[in-house]
This record gives structure tokens, C-alpha cells and sequence, in this order.
């Protein structure tokens, strides 16, 4: 018992230690800067961020000081237009970049400069001039070897198509960013499995050869007495399968842990990408189908991240089911075709939920239904009381039904490349985290065979 706090405590002792260290990586200057620009006070925190810099290049810490480089490049452009000053800057840090370090270090810094210019010069409206930085990027990004910035150089290259109404082209190049980030998720996935197995198999002949080593002393045992060779066997069966149960647990925790992480870094590199666009696109014509698409897109990637790392509790508040599904139904009355029975089948009851998220979860499957019934079909939302703590909203529609290895698919994001004027695909996948969110559940009833019905779970 001592043993294991004295470990938990200097277990303890490390993380803060390592907190710690974190923060103190920070120059006084630059936590200065972050203080001001949170302020909103874009002056001052220009002049903090150049003298971090500075200060961060003249002692060698050439990341540090690029990053803070950067923030201030953004300061000069946005607001204040002043693109010389910053177009300066950003030479001043390409000459400080260290010619000694590593060629993909140097590389992904030169790619952080060149896309900076690249917004500058699209601010401007200077197409060659543009283009000549996203070819730049391109190079950048080859000799970085890193696939998050070969992404992020073919969304910046499909919001420069998009700008120029090349549509074609902008399209071709968004799906064809999708692709590699499904390949390289898998790929991903496919090397931790391999990782796993290739663990598995050496525990297993570490075991082995463990179990030939008990033999031989259980030999000896039993020569001296049978009782002691039958308790002595028990024990060492019994350790055994302990061992191997603890040694499988902390695979299991560790693969998952590492999986998890992974997932969190390509939401965050999602969103980052999503956020660091928005304000590029929002200057384009939104009435064009394209670009409304595209900024749809990046809306929804920032929903799906946010919802996939949010742990906040979710405030509910009652409601009158009978009206509440009346409204809905009401909302998409116009969106059906001719001829077909729109109907809601809900007692005259109270209940709390989260009324933002189970409307955005029922009115998108009411969306959907509208769009696949026929003429003539039948769309219906029911609710039903499963138990004491247990509800079900149940969303069904006549038409052609959903194939049932597809059950599971239809929730997951970025399973296929899509047409992003025809949709995205991230409508489900958005209503299944609000779901889990809610410690609830989204699914497809298979019992069902007259079309398609969604079932939402909900549990007090």
C-alpha cells in the first residue's frame, strides 16, 4: 500500500513538473503578446510578438520564433492592410530560418511563410502572384513529407480555383484531399492493427517459452511431493492467466489511448484547416453553388469537431411532446412531394431534453425523408415511452429501404468522396455525435421493411 502511493505521488510530482515546463518554454515577451492580443489591443500586440521573435531567433529557438514571426505578419494584414510591412516580416523570417537544421524542419517553416503570402497576395487580388506562393507550398510541403500540409496546400488550392470560378478544377481538388485523408486514416488504423498483432504474437511465444521453463521445475516438485506439485501447478496456472489478462488489459488501454489520440489530432487538424479558410472564404460570392457548398463544408467539419471533443453537460428543459412534434412536422410541410401523408404520433405528455439538439437531429431525418419519399408515400414521427427512464422518437418513411450492411456506414464521416454541391455527407454522422452527446443513441430500426426508420434513443 505505501509502495503504490509513493508512486502515485511522484507520479504526481512529474505531471506538474511537466506542466510546468510547458509553460515556462514561453518567453515573457510572447505570453505578453498573448495577453494583449486577447485583449484585442492588435498594436501592442504587434510589437510584443516582433520582439519575441527577435528575441526567441538571436537565442537559436528559430520554431519559437517563427510562430510569433507569423502572428504578427497576420497583425499587419488584417485591419490594418498593411501588406508591405508584412510581406517584410516574412522575409526577415525566411533569412532567419537555420540553414543547419533539418530539411523537413526547414521546409515546414518555409511553408508556413509562403502560405502567409499567399493570403496576402489573394487579399490583394494578385492572381499570379498567388499562385506563384501555392506552387511554392506545394514544394514546401513535398520536402517536409508531411501529409497534414499536402492537405491543407489542396484546400488553400481549391479556394484559389473557387475565387478564379474554375470550378471544375477547385472540385476535382477538394475530393481529391478527401481521398488522401480517408487513405491515410486507414493506413493508419491498418499499421496500428498490424502493430498490435506483431505484440500479441511476441507475448505469446514470451509465454511459451515461460510455460516450458514451469514444466521443468514442476518435474522437480512432484519428485518431492504430489500435494506440493498440485498446489504448486494450481498457482502457476492461475498466475499465468492473471498475467496474461493484465498484460492483454494494458494492450487493450494502450492501443486505445493511442487510437483515441490519434483521432483528437486529425479533428483538431480538420477544424484548424476549417477556421484558419472561413475568413478567405467568406469574401468569395456566396451565391455561387461552389463556394455556398464549400463554406457548408467547413461549417459542418466545425460542428463535427466540436461535438466529437465536447464534455460539457447538456442543460435540458421540458417540453409538450404533442406540440413539439406538430412544429416540426410544420417545418418541413413545403419540402415534400405532392400527394404525401406527413403525420406526428405523440401523446399530450411533458419531458426535458435538450430541445437544440433533438430539433436538429429530428428535423435532419424529416429533411432526409422528405427528399427520398414518392408521390403518394407516408412520412411519420412517433414518439414512444420504452420504460420508466427510457423514450424513443422513431422518424420512418415509405420508399426504397437502406441495405443492411450499410446500417452502420451511413453514420460515419469522410466514408466516401463527395460531390460538395450535392451534399457532404456529414448530416448523419453530426446527429450521431448529438446522440452520444446526450448519452443517448442514433440508429436504423432493421426490423423495419416498408422504407426506412431512425430510432433516437433518450434516457433520463
Amino acid at each position: 500500500m505505501r509502495k503504490n502511493c509513493f508512486v502515485l505521488i511522484m507520479s504526481l510530482i512529474c505531471c506538474c513538473a511537466f506542466v510546468h515546463a510547458q509553460e515556462a518554454k514561453k518567453s515573457n515577451l510572447q505570453m505578453q503578446a498573448e495577453r494583449e492580443d486577447g485583449k484585442g489591443n492588435k498594436v501592442n500586440a504587434r510589437a510584443f510578438y516582433l520582439r519575441a521573435y527577435e528575441d526567441y531567433v538571436k537565442k537559436g529557438q528559430t520554431q519559437e520564433g517563427v510562430a510569433c514571426g507569423l502572428k504578427a505578419t497576420v497583425l499587419y494584414y488584417q485591419g490594418d492592410n498593411l501588406y508591405k510591412e508584412g510581406l517584410d516580416l516574412l522575409r526577415r523570417i525566411d533569412q532567419s530560418i537555420d540553414t543547419k537544421a533539418d530539411k523537413g524542419q526547414r521546409a515546414a517553416l518555409h511553408y508556413q511563410t509562403a502560405k502567409e503570402r499567399f493570403y496576402i497576395y489573394t487579399r490583394q487580388k494578385k492572381g499570379e502572384e498567388a499562385l506563384a506562393q501555392l506552387n511554392n507550398m506545394a514544394k514546401y510541403a513535398n520536402e517536409a513529407n508531411d501529409i497534414d500540409l499536402k492537405n491543407d496546400h489542396l484546400f488553400n488550392q481549391s479556394v484559389y480555383f473557387y475565387s478564379l470560378g474554375q470550378n471544375e478544377k477547385a472540385n476535382a481538388t477538394l475530393n481529391e484531399m478527401v481521398k488522401k485523408m480517408n487513405e491515410a486514416s486507414e493506413l493508419k488504423v491498418a499499421k496500428k492493427l498490424e502493430g498490435l498483432k506483431k505484440q500479441i504474437a511476441d507475448n505469446e511465444a514470451d509465454i511459451a517459452d515461460k510455460d516450458s521453463s514451469l514444466t521443468a521445475r514442476q518435474a522437480v516438485i512432484v519428485g518431492l511431493s504430489i500435494l506440493a506439485a498440485i498446489l504448486a501447478a494450481a498457482l502457476v496456472l492461475g498466475a499465468i492467466v492473471l498475467m496474461r489478462s493484465i498484460i492483454l488489459i494494458r494492450k487493450q488501454k494502450k492501443t486505445i489511448r493511442q487510437l483515441s489520440e490519434n483521432n483528437a489530432s486529425q479533428a483538431k487538424f480538420i477544424s484548424n484547416i476549417s477556421a484558419q479558410l472561413a475568413p478567405t472564404l467568406q469574401k468569395l460570392d456566396s451565391s455561387t453553388p461552389e463556394v455556398k457548398a464549400l463554406l457548408d463544408f467547413t461549417d459542418h467539419i466545425q460542428t463535427l469537431s466540436e461535438l466529437e471533443n465536447s464534455n460539457e453537460t447538456l442543460e435540458r428543459e421540458e417540453i409538450q411532446l404533442a406540440s413539439f412534434c406538430e412544429e416540426l412536422i410544420q417545418k418541413v410541410q413545403d419540402k415534400v412531394k405532392s400527394d404525401v401523408v406527413l403525420k406526428a404520433d405523440a401523446p399530450k405528455m411533458t419531458m426535458k431534453i435538450n430541445k437544440e439538439y433533438v430539433s436538429h437531429i429530428l428535423l435532419h431525418l424529416l429533411g432526409n425523408a422528405a427528399n427520398y419519399t414518392p408521390e403518394g408515400g407516408h412520412i411519420t414521427l412517433e414518439y414512444k415511452k420504452r420504460g420508466a427512464h427510457k423514450h424513443q422518437f422513431l422518424v420512418s418513411n415509405t420508399g426504397s429501404s437502406i441495405p443492411d450492411e450499410l446500417h452502420e456506414e451511413v453514420f460515419k464521416a469522410f466514408r466516401e468522396v463527395h460531390d460538395l454541391t450535392a451534399g457532404d455527407g456529414l448530416g448523419l454522422p453530426i446527429c450521431k455525435c448529438m446522440a452520444l452527446n446526450m448519452n443517448g443513441e442514433l440508429d436504423i430500426d432493421p426490423t423495419f421493411t416498408k422504407g426506412v426508420r431512425f430510432v433516437l434513443h433518450l434516457t433520463d
